[in-house]
C-alpha cells in the first residue's frame, strides 16, 4: 500500500485507502488522494489518537459550523485550532505535540 500508484480520479481510490488516509495511517501519494481526505475526520482521529477526546468535540463543533468548508479555507482554520490547543499547554507539552505532528505518518497532519 505504501508504494501504490495514486488514482487519477477520487472515485478510483479504493475505499480501504480512503479509510486509512482519514485515520492518518497512510500518507497520500498524489493530489487526488489529498483532495479525497476528509480533513475533519482526520482531525478527529488524530485528536483522539493524541488523547484529546475532550477537546475534540468543541473543536469539531466550531469547524462543522463554518459556512465555507472548501479545503483551502478549512486548512488555515484547522491550523488555528491546533494553535489554540497548543496555547493551553506547557512549553514541554507543546514541544512534544509539535514533534508528534511533525513526524506523523499522514502528510496532511504534517501539513
Amino acid at each position: 500500500m505504501e508504494h501504490r500508484k495514486g488514482a487519477r480520479k477520487v472515485t478510483e481510490i479504493p475505499v480501504e485507502i480512503v479509510e486509512l488516509l482519514n485515520k492518518g495511517y497512510l500518507q497520500t501519494v498524489n493530489l487526488t488522494e489529498w483532495l479525497a481526505v476528509d480533513h475533519l475526520t482526520l482531525l478527529e482521529n488524530v485528536l483522539n489518537e493524541l488523547g484529546f477526546e475532550q477537546e475534540a468535540k468543541p473543536i469539531l463543533q466550531r469547524l462543522n459550523a463554518l459556512s465555507e468548508k472548501k479545503i483551502m479555507k478549512l486548512i488555515p482554520v484547522i491550523s488555528r485550532e491546533w494553535q489554540l490547543l497548543f496555547d493551553c499547554k506547557s512549553e514541554l507539552e507543546r514541544s512534544r505535540l509539535f514533534a508528534v505532528l511533525a513526524h506523523h505518518k499522514s502528510d496532511s497532519v504534517r501539513c
